[in-house]
């Protein structure tokens, strides 16, 4: 996918998966920062949705049409996870990770036991989807492109040996349905603007009704910077995905 968010170039290559070592550094400078939350290890999607065909009874694959914009970056090869003590849906996720000669890869896929409406209701909270074990304080700018449901620019500032600031745009929409009552949801990021420690920094999300109650969590990003590997993807994507969890079930 050729991203057209503006100022960062596309650079994609073919993955080159490989394991990789070391975490808990800073995505925007690098630096070593405070060990990340204990997570349970859990990955992306094929792009496909199983729809019904014209023939009765008949059932098979089609992939899923994006708008221009929210594409997912390309195809996640992180494995659904698998049955757990009766669930075939448990409320975890798995990754699948390596390096390419330009950047750090991470998918992952995993599921939330909540509606898709409940679960992008999480996903459009600001404090879920920030960085926030790794930037110190962050401010958000609403409705900054046109043509999609949500955007906005967060402005992320690290205090480390040196202040770092980087914007990240994002945009979401629903795909097929309505905001109150999507289909699927498409969800794409990157950093626009700020500190040269982080050469690339995108990627995207895509949400689906797996049944009314639970729904697929996948996530894709590449990333280029100081002092960053594969692994600082997965810590964020545990972040965000955890604090989805415990946005949809607050209360209960």
């Amino acid at each position: 996918m050729k991203c057209d968010f503006p100022t960062v170039p596309d650079t994609t290559q073919p993955l080159a998966p490989s394991r990789v070592e070391g975490r808990d550094r800073c995505r925007a400078c690098g630096g070593i920062r405070r060990a990340p939350h204990e997570r349970a290890l859990v990955g992306p999607s094929v792009l496909v949705v199983v729809a019904a065909a014209a023939v009765a009874g008949c059932f098979g694959n089609e992939r899923t049409t994006f708008p221009p914009g929210l594409e997912p970056l390309e195809e996640n090869t992180a494995p659904l996870p698998e049955a757990l003590d009766g669930d075939p849906y448990p409320e975890t996720i798995v990754y699948a990770k390596g390096e390419t000669d330009n950047y750090s890869w991470a998918h992952g896929r995993g599921y939330i036991h909540a509606s898709i409406g409940r679960t992008w209701e999480a996903f459009r909270d600001i404090e879920v989807i920030v960085d926030d074990p790794s930037v110190d304080s962050w401010s958000t700018t609403e409705n900054v492109e046109e043509g999609y449901d949500f955007s906005y620019r967060i402005r992320n500032v690290v205090h480390d040996v040196i202040t770092v600031e980087f914007d990240i745009t994002w945009r979401q929409s629903a795909v097929g349905g309505t905001v109150q009552d999507p289909d699927t949801v498409g969800i794409a990021y990157q950093k626009t603007w700020g500190t040269e420690f982080i050469e690339m920094l995108r990627g995207s999300i895509v949400l689906r009704p797996v049944t009314d109650d639970v729904t697929e969590v996948d996530m894709v990003e590449h990333l280029d910077g100081y002092g960053r590997d594969a692994n600082t993807v997965v810590d964020y994507f545990d972040d965000v995905y955890g604090d989805a969890v415990a946005h949809v079930h607050a209360g209960e």
